[in-house]
Parts: structure tokens; C-alpha cells; sequence
């Protein structure tokens, strides 16, 4: 009879420590997976502004690389003799 008492103490703490285990992984799941959530929807608002810049980016060094070949290209500086108060004007910066 004391050797059933003790297995049956035995089992229902075991079974209380798996359990605990159990629930503590379960917990440590669900918190990676709500931050991976999380993660998917940052990335989500992100990616595609951040594709956009990028390529608006590549797209611009194109246009300097081709310009030291051909100084042609980048030829938006004023004439000499133009005055520069465009830059100086009011409203130059907001635009």
C-alpha cells in the first residue's frame, strides 16, 4: 500500500512538472510568434517605400555615372551671367 501511495505522489508531481513545462514552452511560443507578427507587419508597412527609395536611388547614380562620360547629361547648372536669387527667393525651400 505505501509503495502505490508513493507511486501515485510520484506520478501526480511528475506529470505537475511536465505540465508546468509544457504551459512555460507554450507561453515562450506564443510570445516569439506574436513578435514575428509584429515583425511581418513592420516589414510589411516598410518594404515597399523602402523598394521605391532604392530604386529611385539606383536610378539616380545611373544618371550621375552616365553624366561623367557625357557631360552633357548633367549640364543643369545656369548659364554664366544668369543670376542666382532663384535660389535666395521666397518659397525655394518649400518646394
Amino acid at each position: 500500500m505505501d509503495g502505490e501511495l508513493s507511486q501515485l505522489v510520484y506520478g501526480a508531481i511528475g506529470g505537475g512538472l511536465v505540465a508546468a513545462l509544457f504551459r512555460i514552452a507554450e507561453r515562450w511560443i506564443e510570445r516569439r510568434s506574436a513578435q514575428s507578427v509584429e515583425a511581418r507587419k513592420t516589414l510589411a508597412k516598410y518594404a515597399k517605400p523602402l523598394w521605391l527609395a532604392c530604386h529611385n536611388l539606383e536610378q539616380r547614380l545611373a544618371h550621375i555615372h552616365a553624366g561623367l562620360n557625357n557631360p552633357q547629361v548633367l549640364s543643369r547648372v545656369p548659364e554664366k551671367g544668369c543670376g542666382l536669387d532663384w535660389y535666395t527667393k521666397e518659397g525655394y525651400y518649400a518646394t
